[in-house]
């Protein structure tokens, strides 16, 4: 695996779990969501013109991913709210690729291969 690719791999886990911390220890848990993701739009907005909107073709993928990702923050801010962030972040983050594999498999996208799995 490249280098470069390992070390992105790496700063997006350490990002993703320094602004779920974030979250779960902020006095408005809801503000700091809230500020995350219209930071993260804003951020993604200005990239967007610097390298070119997304082909047609993807956009009900990124309006798919968008509702599911809303979903997951909704989730995520309740379990904050009543659990332990040692007990909701891992298996919040645990749970995505098992049902990334059930809905591939019901929306009959096959079986993925060992390695797919694993």
């Amino acid at each position: 695996m490249e280098p470069l690719a390992i070390a992105a791999a790496l700063l997006s886990g350490l990002l993703h779990a320094s602004w779920n911390a974030a979250v779960k220890s902020a006095n408005d848990p809801g503000a700091a969501m809230t500020a995350q993701v219209v930071t993260a739009g804003v951020v993604a907005f200005v990239l967007m013109w610097i390298v070119g909107p997304p082909p047609l073709a993807v956009v009900p993928w990124i309006i798919a991913s968008s509702l599911i990702s809303a979903g997951t923050l909704v989730t995520m801010r309740r379990a904050y709210a009543t659990g332990a962030f040692s007990v909701v972040y891992p298996l919040a983050r645990s749970l995505g690729p098992g049902l990334v594999v059930a809905a591939g498999l019901v929306l009959g996208f096959g079986v993925p291969d060992w390695p797919g799995l694993v």
